[in-house]
């Protein structure tokens, strides 16, 4: 309803009071902030009250002063999204390789301080104790699965990735309540994936999955969610392909993560290391 608050607000800004022009010109000047802001805390910043921030909110055609806030924070990630694109070009490559390497940590931090202890601790955990751990996937993301079956196993998991999504479908129906499945999805929307839970459910298998959309369908019916964060933000606002353009980089660190809590975590991890580098150099 609402494609940029920024225009809203220059558009409407000869019908505002002079306490919504405050309010205003402080949301354009400091628009990160004011996303991470309450009613209260804007209205002290800009000397006004939260009825008036509410009023403005209001004015611009929003429900709320909450669904006002979510709007900005879409701009802004329009905005960036703008600027990255912008940004990159051949003409400077040091200077473009800067500002994807900055997207990129911003990524990986976010991923990070985003992780719960207690979900790590518990997917671990049953990770270890399962019988097998089924890694299912679409698209570009089955190379991530079978990369971190391939890690898992060296951890003594028994870990398995199919190379397809059709084999990950037939492996599901062969689950029981002694394994774990770990379903890998930046976007979390693919129907063939729902297909595979539904599997899983059928059979009392309980689910973790690394995504994006935490609040998505196919999250709410895992046991154990960790988000990856994905500011992907190259052509997903020019081209209408947003799904294809995800970043892997954040469930790729999730898997490290686990990977690495799974190996430490083992009283034989040196005898582990030691089979698989005799096995593999032979």
């Amino acid at each position: 309803m609402h494609s940029d608050i920024f225009n809203q607000i220059l558009s409407y800004r000869d019908r505002f009071s002079n306490s919504e022009k405050l309010i205003g010109d402080y949301i354009v000047g400091n628009s990160d902030a004011v996303t991470e802001m309450t009613v209260r805390e804007l209205a002290a910043s800009t000397g006004t009250s939260p009825a008036t921030v509410s009023r403005f909110a209001r004015t611009l055609g929003y429900r709320s002063y909450s669904d006002m806030r979510t709007a900005l924070a879409l701009s802004n990630d329009r905005k960036r999204s703008s600027d990255f694109v912008k940004g990159i070009s051949l003409d400077a490559v040091s200077e473009s390789v800067s500002l994807i390497l900055r997207y990129k940590i911003e990524e990986l931090s976010e991923t990070a301080m985003a992780m719960d202890p207690k979900t790590i601790t518990a997917v671990v955990n049953k990770m270890r104790e399962s019988r097998m751990v089924l890694i299912a996937a679409v698209g570009n993301t089955i190379p991530l699965g079978m990369n971190a079956a391939f890690k898992f196993e060296q951890a003594g998991i028994n870990a398995f990735c199919p190379s397809s999504t059709e084999a990950m479908t037939s492996a599901s129906v062969n689950l029981t309540d002694q394994d774990l499945l770990l379903v890998l999805s930046t976007a979390g929307t693919s129907p063939r994936l729902a297909t595979i839970i539904d599997n899983a459910e059928d059979s009392g298998t309980p689910v973790a999955m690394v995504t994006a959309n935490v609040g998505g369908k196919l999250a709410k019916r895992a046991e154990w969610v960790i988000q990856a964060i994905s500011k992907e933000p190259a052509l997903a606002h020019e081209v209408q392909l947003p799904t294809l353009r995800f970043s892997q980089n954040s469930i790729n660190f999730v898997i490290e993560v686990l990977d690495l809590f799974v190996l430490v975590g083992q009283d034989d991890t040196t005898e582990i290391t030691r089979i698989l580098y005799k096995n593999l150099v032979q």
